[in-house]
């Protein structure tokens, strides 16, 4: 069987769970469809989707939402076995939800942070104690980095005088994410490289939620816009890092991608219409907010899919949503 597993960090709520049900419901008709990745049939493949986030009760809710339902709408004819949190049809186990609850990103505490890794690494020992073979047990990974805040977006660059304030940011912003993303991706050498995948049939893709604000400069977006243009570099780093000898530093392949989603409609554009110290800015969003411009979270993690589906993007490239259409 072929195994694949996907980690969302920061699945709990906004966007967050509309990556999570894409994820499940993209893997569920690419897998159910013998013509297309990553499964040749529903008999031979799983994906194993592990949601991360601070509430349990939100994770839970969303786990059983997409086990229950991984298609995402009344065509699902299979089993949902609640227990377990698995979706399976005809029988055969076809997606398996896991939570990780309780992680809190500003506060920088390693024994926290490395539960996301502990839980990956059950999950393959689980697979490997019931697989035949494990060469070819795990055949790709995708790490998934949604989880960020807005920082005080009422204040310009002079006015951020807190160094607590600043240091919290960076914290859940830039350091917790650097810090997961290197556990993750040593976690992927050494299951890769264990499965004598990593010179040529294992892939781990790497896609963090980034903005047009990485790109392109507003007032008052100062810590924001500086954390999401961090972690692309990062990524951009990453990618290059992976180009080098055979299949790249870490001796396996590595595709990056940070995508900018456009102004959501969510609860987290509302408080950048409520709290923005820029006038200009507070009209064009209220603007858009009125006018319904704004874009639907669905949506945008259906675009995210068919760029990653696609395969066409530059390895440490930034793609926008408006990109896609």
């Amino acid at each position: 069987m072929n195994n694949f597993i996907t980690v969302i960090i920061g699945a709990a709520s906004g966007f967050g769970r509309s990556l999570s049900k894409q994820a499940a419901r993209n893997y569920y008709t690419h897998s159910t469809d013998s013509s297309v990745h990553p499964g040749n049939s529903n008999k031979d493949s799983c994906l194993h989707l592990v949601l991360v986030g601070r509430s349990r009760r939100d994770l839970e809710n969303l786990s059983f939402e997409i086990s229950a339902n991984p298609a995402g709408d009344n065509d699902f004819d299979g089993q949902h076995h609640k227990d377990s949190g698995e979706s399976s049809v005809n029988g055969v186990r076809l997606i398996k939800t896991y939570i990780v609850p309780d992680i809190e990103l500003s506060v920088l505490k390693e024994e926290v942070l490395n539960k996301v890794v502990i839980k990956c690494e059950d999950i393959v020992r689980e697979i490997e104690e019931k697989e035949d073979n494990t060469d070819s047990c795990i055949s790709g990974i995708d790490l998934i980095f949604n989880a960020g805040s807005l920082g005080d977006l009422s204040k310009r660059i002079e006015e951020y005088n807190n160094l607590n304030e600043i240091s919290s940011f960076y914290n859940l912003n830039v350091v917790s994410f650097m810090f997961i993303l290197s556990r993750l991706l040593d976690f992927g050498k050494r299951t890769l490289q264990r499965q004598k995948l990593g010179n040529g049939g294992g892939l781990v893709r790497v896609i963090q939620i980034s903005s047009l604000l990485a790109v392109q400069a507003f007032p008052c977006w100062g810590l924001y816009a500086s954390a999401k243009a961090s972690r692309d570099m990062i990524l951009a780093v990453l990618a290059k890092e992976s180009e080098t000898g055979n299949n790249g530093i870490l001796g396996i392949k590595v595709k990056t991608l940070s995508y900018a989603p456009g102004p959501l409609n969510n609860d987290m554009q509302k408080r950048v219409r409520e709290s923005i110290g820029d006038a200009s800015q507070k009209e064009i969003y209220s603007e858009m907010n009125e006018n319904k411009k704004l874009v639907s979270m669905d949506d945008s993690a259906k675009a995210l899919y068919k760029v990653l589906n696609e395969d066409k993007y530059e390895s440490g490239s930034h793609v926008d949503y408006y990109d896609v259409l």
